[in-house]
């Protein structure tokens, strides 16, 4: 069965759909810098028609929802799509099963991803060079920590590269998960299993945190093993108020 086609840009959506997981409408208008909403909207409603992407349900009889933007995702017919295509790789794209049954607060979080993406890409100074890689980009990258960071995140400049890895702690972690996590994170900064296999220094860590209270416990447990790769702690509220370049971030020291 031939599949409908698209344009350019409606397939560099279904490609930003892969890199982000879940984007809602502002943030597509954002992605491609266009100043016309409506034609944002048609082209959405075009590959909605055709059976690229869906958009997660919401209750249009409630007030609140009302003023949100949908939020967008991939479907069976996008992997179908993609699946041939350079920049994707099928267990990625796999995930188009699952997406209905995916909770709020997990797409809250990749709509968040999106959103430091934007606000970082914003704040680049003009010598400067964005590289960010999500988990979706990230597959095969064996040498990164486990768990796999949220996104990499390189800033180029004529002088200097910062390399990140950037990590978003979920609200619902249980404390001696996130010990865990963290134990492992910094094995892995003592190991330096990076250098293996990359000539470039090992990557600072920027850990988002959904609470004071997970920041400062986190704080005091990274601060006793005084790990020589750098860690950064904000909460997202914080980064919100400050931006991603901003003077939210804490270093543990």
């Amino acid at each position: 069965m031939e599949l409908p086609n698209t344009s350019d840009k409606q397939l560099n959506t279904l490609l930003h759909l892969y890199k982000f997981h879940y984007l809602n409408t502002n943030q597509i208008q954002k992605l491609f810098k266009h100043k016309d909403p409506q034609t944002v909207q048609f082209w959405l409603q075009d590959l909605r028609k055709k059976g690229y992407i869906d958009y997660r349900d919401f209750d249009r009889k409630k007030f609140i929802a009302n003023t949100k933007p949908a939020i967008y995702f991939l479907t069976k017919v996008a992997r179908r799509k993609l699946k041939t295509h350079p920049k994707c790789e099928i267990a990625v794209l796999n995930r188009v099963y699952q997406e209905k049954g995916t909770s709020d607060n997990f797409v809250n979080r990749h709509i968040f991803i999106a959103d430091i993406f934007l606000n970082l890409r914003a704040q680049i100074e003009k010598d400067e060079k964005l590289h960010f890689s999500t988990q979706a980009n990230l597959k095969g990258f064996y040498y990164f920590p486990k768990p796999m960071p949220n996104a990499y995140i390189s800033i180029k400049s004529p002088k200097k590269t910062k390399r990140y890895f950037l990590i978003l702690i979920n609200e619902r972690l249980p404390w001696y998960l996130l010990d865990k996590i963290f134990e492992d994170y910094l094995k892995y900064t003592d190991n330096n299993q990076w250098s293996d296999y990359s000539r470039d220094p090992l990557p600072s860590f920027l850990i988002v945190c959904p609470s004071q209270k997970t920041k400062k416990h986190l704080f005091k447990f990274i601060c006793k093993e005084m790990p020589s790769t750098p860690f950064y702690l904000a909460t997202k509220v914080e980064i919100e108020r400050s931006g991603f370049k901003g003077s939210a971030w804490q270093k543990v020291q």
